[in-house]
């Protein structure tokens, strides 16, 4: 009964993303999306984590499919059911030439439960790691309060930041610059909360000698909240890509040769959760709202009717114009975790008929959805 949305996957998150640029020194992107802050362990969301990769990076890296992959830590392995160990990347740098070592990561797990005001703290990331201690610079071990085999995933959300940077260094000194020093493969420029964030290339990066370098020496994102305001900037020239394109525009901007459009399968899902534990629902009644004595939604029956009776392909070509697939589980089949085998259910309104005659219901019943 639900539907998986597509992005494009920027960092981590954008809908639709409209490219028109050849590989030259500047690029321009409009974003939707506000950032905030470039405090990386002050809000564990989206849109800053997004803007975060250009200046820092973690120990491990999720790709497109959501598997983990090598970042900042070149491996990792188990010791015992409690204990993992962890190799840095050699070779590594800040941007202000200081190497990277097992005492910035150090730093930056003591950091993360003391950001102050953090309406989404990153521990819910580190809260398994009881103890962290450093091998050498180059090796960590951490020991894990029970087994904990999401360990390389959650590091994943972490970004490293400089022990000589970082001491003393409040959210306001990341803000201003003054502690944004990371190992990304941008060094920071300006930034203006909720404005602009401009970036230059840092050709001391771990990837500037490999076929991963960055193209761009310099990159300037802008925040235009309005969807009209960004749709005229990308066909005026004034930015290069665009995120989160408007559905109702992209048939304009599918059929413009000047633009590419970029989509890929998101890990959103948008579904109706049915309220079947309880014996007796609140928001499920009699056609003519008088209180029920069972709630029809306990019965797979009903359940099934009910998604049966949901034109999936419709909604997905008509209404979202494409911009949405039909889903058959929480998330998209190519990520971890996922079924092979599950399929949506198509349209089938009779047979939906048929399962609420065989439950009991074939009169129909009134059911309150809540957003």
């Amino acid at each position: 009964m639900h539907l998986k949305r597509l992005f494009q996957f920027v960092a981590v998150l954008a809908i639709s993303s409209v490219v028109s640029v050849s590989h030259g020194q500047t690029l321009t992107l409009g974003t939707k999306l506000e950032l905030t802050t470039l405090d990386p362990h002050f809000f564990a969301s989206f849109p800053t984590g997004s803007a975060h990769e250009y200046l820092f990076e973690r120990l491990t890296h999720l790709d497109e499919n959501l598997k983990v992959q090598p970042a900042l830590a070149l491996s990792w392995r188990t010791i015992d059911e409690l204990n993992w160990e962890f190799k840095l990347r050699p070779g590594v740098t800040f941007h202000d030439g200081t190497p990277l070592t097992a005492v910035d990561v150090l730093f930056t797990l003591d950091r993360v439960p003391k950001v102050p005001n953090s309406p989404n703290p990153f521990t819910q990331f580190t809260k398994s790691i009881a103890q962290a201690t450093r091998v050498d610079d180059l090796t960590l071990r951490f020991r894990t309060t029970l087994p904990a085999p999401m360990l390389p995933h959650d590091l994943a959300a972490v970004f490293i930041i400089s022990a000589k940077h970082g001491a003393g260094a409040s959210t306001a000194d990341y803000n201003s610059g003054k502690a944004a020093i990371g190992t990304g493969p941008y060094k920071l420029k300006e930034f203006k909360v909720g404005d602009r964030l401009e970036v230059e290339r840092f050709d001391g990066h771990w990837r500037a000698s490999t076929p991963q370098r960055q193209p761009w020496t310099r990159v300037v994102e802008r925040t235009i909240g309005k969807d009209p305001s960004r749709l005229a900037a990308l066909l005026s020239g004034e930015v290069d890509v665009i995120d989160l394109v408007p559905v109702a525009d992209i048939p304009r901007v599918k059929t413009d040769k000047r633009f590419t459009l970029f989509r890929g399968a998101a890990a959103q899902v948008q579904y109706i959760a049915l309220d079947s534990a309880r014996a007796v629902s609140p928001s499920v009644t009699a056609k003519d709202g008088t209180a029920l004595k069972s709630n029809p939604l306990a019965d797979a029956r009903v359940r099934k009717a009910l998604s049966l009776a949901i034109n999936r392909a419709a909604i997905a070509d008509r209404l979202m114009d494409g911009s949405v697939v039909p889903a058959a589980q929480l998330m998209p089949a190519q990520f971890s975790g996922t079924s092979q085998n599950l399929k949506p259910d198509g349209f089938d309104p009779t047979r939906a008929q048929v399962l609420l005659k065989e439950a009991g219901w074939g009169d129909g019943f009134r059911i309150v959805l809540a957003t």
